[in-house]
């Protein structure tokens, strides 16, 4: 390109950087054309701009040509620069990924389409897989905009209450209470703070906490970007495509010697991994979960009753433990592989409770009973003998601690009694069934049996949640 530009009808010269001074002048040149002083003039202008490939109009006149060529030239320069300097601050920029599983943490499938959550859990799972736990929509049915908006701004059960899986022991814990999110970008793993190392545990750490996910299995290095390593999408297991310390290279390195695209991926410790084998997994905690489904009477496992909203605790205030019974049970992970969350209507009040379901111990079965009476009424039994057998380990009970215990399990299910149409009278005998067979339970012979019928006395026979 030359170093001067002339005005094409006073052929005034101009420097080629002379930008809008030039394009001013050509648009408001009056001066008449004279011939011009060499013979260019006499060729034939061009079909189209040698830049960006505009197609003239026929009859162009010559300075509206070099004006869309000047202009054509100055915006190439302009935008040169600009791109230089996008590319020098994508460069200075920290790694920035978005590592969202390719498969549905609901099913463990995987497939097209999948809705990332709008949490910080960094997880996905499929439109339908998500529609299955929800309520039906009522009313008229949402536009296709409508539901891009909702796809948008979904978050999955746990992030919408705030609630999220410890990786190190597998429980789920509120974000406000002790749970630390790891700060890498986009890999959406929390701790308990009791889980970590003491090191972890400052409380002044926890906006920069980096998680034991991010140290390569291999070298032993600390890797912040997840574009550079192969991390389980199970436990916390990591490693390097290529260690920086010359320890080997990791599985994830193709023959032509490009990196393997896969950033997640479930090691192959999981490979074997059952419900009957929890151990095979750092989340040993499985073994300690119950699958719970609607109809299941549970016992709420919480110390000082903590979950428990207040109208049940001042319903039956001397109640060693509450019951209520799963109204639904929403899959918050892979199906056997992890947490519920359930809605417990609680029989004291009535109330409906959401709790995990660690937080759950099933007590009967609503499917063993032909009505729905007939399983209050056999719950009913089963809790007195509960308070009788944890008073009894106490001290020992006398006719007058007798009568008031019953009186104590009949206040536990007051609500639920009364919504089936249990009278007092027939309450109060279902609960001295209860005593007697808790009395015949007392006179056997050590080991116990419960019930002497040869069975092992069941776990919630000795828990007390007071």
């Amino acid at each position: 390109m030359s170093d001067s530009l002339a005005c094409p009808l006073c052929f005034e010269v101009f420097a080629a950087d002379a930008g809008a001074a030039f394009a001013l002048h050509v648009a408001s040149c009056a001066s008449a054309s004279p011939s011009p002083p060499a013979s260019p003039s006499s060729v034939a202008p061009p079909a189209h701009c040698a830049r960006c490939y505009h197609v003239y109009t026929a009859g162009a006149l010559p300075h509206e040509i070099s004006f869309h060529e000047h202009e054509c030239a100055r915006r190439q320069r302009n935008g040169a620069a600009a791109a230089a300097a996008a590319a020098a601050r994508a460069a200075a920029a920290p790694p920035s990924v978005t590592l969202f599983p390719s498969s549905c943490f609901l099913c463990g499938n995987g497939g097209r389409g999948l809705l990332h959550c709008g949490g910080s859990c960094a997880r996905a799972a499929h439109q339908h897989c998500v529609d299955k736990l929800q309520a039906p929509v009522v009313g008229q049915p949402l536009s296709a905009a409508e539901k891009k908006q909702a796809a948008e701004r979904w978050k999955c059960a746990q992030c919408l209450r705030g609630l999220h899986r410890c990786q190190r022991c597998g429980f789920l814990g509120h974000e406000s209470n002790g749970m630390k999110k790891c700060s890498v970008l986009d890999c959406g793993y929390h701790f308990h703070a009791q889980c970590l190392p003491d090191a972890a545990q400052d409380e002044g750490v926890h906006a920069g906490f980096v998680c034991p996910r991010h140290t390569c299995a291999t070298c032993g290095a600390q890797e912040t970007d997840m574009r550079r390593c192969k991390s389980c999408s199970v436990c916390h297991h990591m490693t390097h495509f290529r260690c920086p310390r010359g320890a080997g290279q990791a599985g994830g390195a193709t023959a032509s010697g490009g990196l393997d695209p896969t950033n997640l991926f479930v090691c192959p410790r999981h490979d074997d991994e059952t419900s009957t084998s929890p151990t095979s997994s750092p989340d040993a905690s499985n073994s300690l979960r119950l699958r719970l489904a609607a109809g299941d009477v549970v016992l709420i496992l919480e110390f000082n009753n903590a979950l428990l909203p207040p109208t049940a605790k001042t319903a039956a205030p001397d109640a060693a433990n509450h019951w209520g019974v799963v109204t639904s049970a929403e899959e918050t992970e892979p199906h056997g592989h992890g947490n519920q969350l359930l809605s417990v209507r609680m029989f004291a009040d009535d109330n409906v409770l959401v709790v995990p379901n660690q937080y759950a111990l099933r007590v009967a079965l609503a499917s063993d009973f032909p009505r729905p009476v007939d399983l209050i009424r056999h719950c009913l039994q089963r809790h007195a003998m509960v308070e009788l057998q944890l008073r009894q380990m106490e001290h020992n009970v006398d006719d007058t601690d007798a009568k008031r215990i019953l009186n104590t399990s009949n206040a536990t299910f007051a609500a639920r009694l009364k919504a089936l149409g249990v009278t007092e009278a027939q309450a109060r005998g279902d609960a001295e069934l209860g005593l007697a067979r808790w009395r015949r339970f007392q006179a056997l012979p050590e080991p116990r049996h419960y019930d002497g019928l040869g069975d092992s006395a069941p776990s919630y026979l000795y828990v007390d949640t007071r």
